[in-house]
């Protein structure tokens, strides 16, 4: 019976959880961020060379 019950998690065990969630957001955030850089970055380079090609 005892199988299938969840462990039950520390004060310890839940800030550990909370640590690494909050070092997963900083990770995705920073790579959305550089993300969003390059395709504003990719959206300028198309601007430009639009910008040389009606000229």
């Amino acid at each position: 019976m005892g199988e299938n019950m969840p462990e039950k998690l520390t004060v310890r065990d839940n800030a550990k959880v909370m640590k690494e969630e909050s070092i997963i957001c900083r990770i995705l955030r920073l790579l959305a961020e550089e993300h969003l850089i390059s395709l504003e970055e990719e959206l300028r380079g198309k601007a430009v060379f639009q910008k040389e090609a009606e000229e």
